[in-house]
């Protein structure tokens, strides 16, 4: 036996694997990127480019000449939470979709044992030796670690704002390459920390969890003194925008020099000094709105003598928000001194291929731009923070934007918060008020929203009074339905399907900022084909639109009485296991025929009436017929006895209902209710004025009018529409109400009813 031929062959046999294991090796690392399966794409999905991905300069309200963008594929690894920064890496991920969407590449869920790595080799441009050199990052959710050629430079928790990691000392100027490492955690919904809508086991109104980098990365070359950034305050009454130029050291003496531009043309100068607010005069300002969103350019150089040491440009919108008193004494929100009324989408911003993030410029755009063709004003960005080219979009395109603060917790308690500790709510505050400084400049934003529905609520006065006080620009909802406290500009309702309105108060206007959530499931465009649900459902786009027109009926009732200042839309789009979007998820389909509705939508937007008197039909001092025992089918109509009945005065419930006075004690889980009342004439604009913390359903002559559920937090209205109003005729009524308690320890139901004079322009 020849053993020297057998060794030869064993050692050709491991050199072969070895090559073989390397090439492997080579291609994962760098084989083309490919898109993850997932269940839905949209039309841009396909032009996705990871050589050339949101190419667009990403801050636009300060843009620099000299920058370059990182997007693109990086490598990624991921192991345990306390194992060592890895030497290899798993393969690629796109960048910046986060790790759990299909446009990553990845598609993979990071749990709270593990860390997300990335790494990207770069090459810092020879122009740049003598410059700073800055990294930024949009937004990475949840807690990084940037590090550098090794060095660890800044740790930075939050999923929502942009972060500037200044690297000019962790280059190495011997180097072609520099390494850029960046180590991520995140607890989602684990820990009181804000995450929105994300969890890790989607389900209801929760969607796919989000991890990492999902914003624009680039870097950008500046001065040793540069500019950090601008405070922009306009002043319409005076003609002036009060100007701040914020520098890197924070020191008030650097010498600066601004410009304004109409159109092209300069129409004022100034010099200033860093660090101080100085007032520049425009003259006949045009003013920014909807209908007219005109904004001015402004360019601003840092100066030493002569010399432009750095220079940035930006723009801003002359306008104005307040509060004030309309022509029928009723609180509304002003534009400009003029009421408007704001009608809007709940708008998620979530997408079924890169979830938090848009594929493209293009699509973000196209939601935005579907909203005003479909004849809406404004978006209520709902717990979550877009990237700044967003709100650029709404700047330029004239869409008015609530932005909500996201949420910290699932749950929606009655009281505040419990789970709150010092830390979390420093950090909760800290993010709050940077979504504040970062989106202070965008003449779009009109509300700072802080709590949802009660989700990690905590301290609400305090906090609405700080917004207030450090924001004076702008109106502030303290809390966006359900634990309302009496704080903030704004009292708001959420009511499902709708639609309905809390009263107007002396210090605070009404909205109504969740409501409709009509469904309709469009097969395969479709996140998952069952167990899909809205708040109400329909089999086509015919019946979709008529419920829909519907609504729109009864909220311009509402808009003249009580006074309802704004009203959102429950939603855009479909999400996941949502189909209550006026859209598709994939934004393939338009659920609603445009067409049919555009004479309804004009409607909400034309002037006031003025009102001439109010009449209560059905007032507090009612006495009622009520039993909680199941009567007979017909107990809702005229022909019903109900002498046996027991007789109370509303309101019906448990006693210490917040916000509510029971003067009859209903405890049981079932209340059904008649009061029979006469009409010498039809009613002109009849109203259902109604508290409630249970689930009820009123009938007017056997005619069902009105059903909802929840709590409302003193007295919401309910507008009749045109069919419902004939249901009251001249003679003898009844007005019935069948009630379900909602919990044990919540329940109350009060009805009346109220008629309406209005004198029409």
């Amino acid at each position: 036996m020849n053993y020297k031929l057998i060794n030869l062959r064993n050692i050709l046999l491991f050199v072969i694997l070895i090559i073989a294991s390397v090439g492997n090796s080579f291609s994962q690392i760098y084989k083309p990127w490919k898109k993850a399966d997932g269940p839905l794409v949209t039309r841009w999905t396909a032009g996705v480019n990871p050589g050339k991905l949101l190419p667009e300069y990403p801050r636009p309200q300060m843009v620099r000449k000299n920058w370059e963008n990182l997007n693109g594929l990086w490598e990624y690894a991921i192991v345990g939470k306390r194992d060592a920064q890895p030497v290899s890496f798993q393969g690629q991920i796109l960048v910046p979709f986060p790790l759990e969407s299909a446009l990553s590449g990845v598609k993979m869920e990071l749990d709270t044992s593990k860390c997300l790595w990335y790494r990207k080799n770069l090459q810092v441009p020879k122009s740049w030796q003598k410059e700073k050199v800055l990294l930024h990052f949009g937004a990475i959710d949840w807690e990084s670690a940037i590090i550098v050629n090794n060095k660890l430079l800044v740790t930075h928790k939050g999923g929502y704002d942009p972060f500037t990691v200044d690297i000019t000392d962790a280059i190495d100027r011997n180097k072609t390459n520099q390494e850029i490492l960046v180590k991520v955690t995140d607890p989602s919904e684990k820990l009181p920390v804000a995450h929105g809508k994300q969890v890790f086991k989607p389900s209801g109104i929760w969607y796919t969890s989000v991890t990492g980098i999902w914003q624009t990365v680039w870097l950008e070359s500046v001065p040793k003194q540069y500019i950090t950034g601008l405070k922009m305050t306009p002043e319409i009454d005076e003609g002036n925008l009060f100007l701040e130029v914020q520098t890197n050291d924070n020191l008030p003496n650097y010498a600066f020099e601004a410009k304004i531009f109409e159109s092209g043309r300069q129409i004022a100068t100034i010099a200033g000094i860093s660090g101080q607010t100085i007032k520049i005069p425009v003259k006949n300002p045009k003013l920014w709105s909807p209908t007219s969103p005109f904004l001015y350019d402004i360019k601003v150089q840092l100066k030493k003598g002569n010399q432009i040491k750095d220079e940035v440009a930006s723009y801003f919108g002359m306008r104005e928000i307040e509060q004030a008193k309309d022509h029928n004494g009723v609180k509304r929100i002003m534009l400009n001194h003029e009421p408007i009324f704001q009608y809007g989408l709940l708008d998620q911003g979530y997408w079924p291929d890169g979830l938090y993030t848009a594929p493209t410029e293009e699509a973000l755009r196209y939601d935005i731009e579907l909203t005003k063709l479909l004849g809406f004003n404004m978006i209520r960005k709902h717990v979550k923070v877009e990237p700044d080219r967003w709100y650029y979009l709404c700047d330029k395109m004239g869409v008015l934007v609530w932005q909500d603060m996201p949420n910290v917790d699932t749950e929606t308690p009655r009281n505040d918060f419990q789970k709150h500790t010092k830390a979390s709510s420093e950090q909760f505050e800290k993010e709050l008020k940077l979504m504040i400084d970062n989106k202070y400049n965008h003449p779009c934003i009109l509300t700072w929203i802080l709590f949802n529905e009660g989700m990690g609520q905590y301290d609400t006065k305090r906090l609405a009074k700080w917004i207030n006080d450090y924001d004076t620009t702008r109106t502030v909802n303290a809390t966006s339905g359900w634990n309302d406290k009496a704080a903030g500009d704004i009292h708001d309702a959420h009511i499902y399907p709708g639609p309905g309105s809390p009263e107007p108060e002396n210090e605070r206007v009404a909205v109504l900022g969740e409501f409709g959530g009509l469904g309709m499931a469009v097969s395969k465009h479709l996140w998952q084909e069952r167990d899909n649900w809205g708040y109400a459902n329909f089999k086509n786009a015919s019946d979709l639109t008529q419920a829909y027109k519907n609504l729109l009926v009864n909220l311009r009732s509402l808009v003249e009485y009580p006074g309802l200042s704004a009203a959102i839309y429950t939603q855009t789009t479909d999400i996941e296991q949502e189909i209550n979007g006026l859209i598709t998820y994939d934004r393939d389909s338009v659920k609603i025929i445009p067409a049919l509705i555009a004479d309804v939508t004009n409607n909400l937007y034309k002037p006031l009436p003025k009102i001439k008197s109010t009449s209560i039909v059905i007032g507090e001092k009612a006495i009622w017929k009520y039993t909680v025992s199941v009567p007979a089918e017909n107990w809702n109509t005229v022909l019903f006895n109900d002498s046996v009945w027991l007789n109370g005065a509303g309101g019906f419930g448990v006693s210490g209902s917040e916000r509510s006075v029971s003067k009859s004690p209903w405890e049981t889980k079932e209340l059904w209710m008649r009061h029979t009342f006469n009409l010498d004439e039809k009613l002109q604009n009849p109203y259902l004025r109604i508290s409630y913390k249970s689930k009820f359903a009123v009938f007017i002559n056997g005619e069902k009018i009105e059903e909802c559920q929840g709590q409302s937090n003193g007295y919401y209205y309910f507008a009749f529409d045109g069919k419902e109003k004939e249901s009251l005729k001249p003679g003898t009524n009844i007005i019935a109400v069948k009630v379900d308690r909602s919990e044990s320890n919540c329940q109350y139901i009060d009805v009346q009813l109220v008629d309406v004079e209005k004198i029409k322009n």
